[in-house]
């Protein structure tokens, strides 16, 4: 007996609002935004070495992008 595919995925109305919107999304996360796997050699910081070494050179890095202002 033939299986026919789940309601949702043949639905050419339904599907396509969440296409767009990962598409208008893709451009931001092209490149990674914050730097990865932090602790991987070092304790992790507590919130004063976070904000410093972590949080503003991200919010720097996302305002010359163009991400946030």
């Amino acid at each position: 007996m033939p299986t026919s595919p789940p309601p949702i995925a043949g639905a050419a109305w339904t599907n396509w609002p969440k296409g767009l919107r990962t598409g208008l999304y893709r451009p931001l996360y092209a490149q990674p935004i914050y730097p990865a796997n932090l602790y991987t050699d070092r304790p992790p910081y507590d919130h004063a070495e976070y904000r410093e070494h972590v949080t503003e050179p991200q919010i720097e890095l996302m305002c010359a992008c163009g991400i946030w202002r």
